[in-house]
């Protein structure tokens, strides 16, 4: 219960407005229909999957760097098309190096990350990655959680009918195989390639320097942490070549976008 409180105070920042025509711009999603009750059974299962999480790594209580964070990713948030999506962000006290995203927008980044982060730009790319997990719904299609169907978490309404403990018992079943994705599986190879992707677009779209999250990675790639970020992820030198094509195949320049590195040095204290 402290968990979900500490969440529900995650800070909400007033974003930029901006066309709502960048929502659909960022990149295009399959063509599939989901209704209100798919996007509260995704809220509601995010919710309780970032509760988890939290008692893994306890929030980070810093509060003018949680709105930092917050406001940067709700600024990137909106070049997702996910508008139904309240995105909330919050920094995991932990030295290890990793970000997290749970269905319904629920987002981290670990203290350890930020640390190895060296500007602005870096920062909205790592979230912008985690930001595209969840606009591809790439936990939610796996666990195939919908809210009227029979099969995943679906079928709200029958099991809140059904026997006592049975709503405990099948959340507890699949926030496991969530969880286990996030901590030991990690997501599947092409998800992975297909959220540098969607970052890196976005990250230009934004007015960032589109090379930002490349950077990160590579720098990631050749430091002790490679081991540590590749037990969750697929190879970071075949990442790092895949938005290679794709920056190249998109003519896509550093010097097209900012950085920010004194303002984020300013901003991230414990640098």
């Amino acid at each position: 219960m402290k968990s979900l409180v500490v969440l529900l105070i995650l800070i909400t920042i007033p974003i930029l407005s901006l066309s709502r025509d960048y929502r659909k711009r960022a990149h295009h999603m399959e063509a599939e229909t989901y209704g209100r009750e798919d996007v509260e059974a995704e809220v509601m299962f995010g919710r309780e999957l970032a509760v988890k999480i939290v008692g893994t790594y306890p929030l980070l209580r810093d509060r003018e760097l949680t709105m930092y964070v917050n406001k940067i990713g709700k600024y990137m948030a909106l070049y997702s098309n996910r508008p139904e999506v309240e995105f909330r962000f919050g920094i995991l006290n932990t030295d290890h190096v990793n970000a997290y995203s749970a269905p319904g927008g629920y987002i981290f980044i670990t203290k350890g990350c930020l640390m190895l982060v060296k500007d602005e730009s870096e920062l909205a790319g790592i979230l912008a990655h985690e930001i595209a997990h969840v606009s591809e719904r790439h936990i939610v299609k796996e666990l195939n959680i919908r809210g009227e169907s029979v099969v995943g978490l679906g079928g709200l309404s029958a099991l809140l009918s059904g026997p006592a403990g049975t709503v405990e018992k099948t959340l507890s079943v699949f926030l496991d195989q969530a969880y286990e994705l996030l901590f030991s599986k990690g997501y599947k190879m092409q998800q992975e390639y297909d959220a540098d992707r969607i970052a890196t677009e976005m990250l230009y779209l934004a007015g960032y320097d589109p090379h930002a999250l490349k950077r990160f990675l590579q720098r990631i790639g050749n430091s002790e942490y490679r081991d540590q970020m590749q037990k969750t992820h697929p190879g970071i030198s075949d990442r790092v070549v895949a938005l290679d094509k794709f920056l190249s195949t998109n003519k896509l320049r550093e010097d097209d976008g900012k950085r920010f590195e004194k303002r984020f040095v300013r901003m991230v204290r414990f640098k």
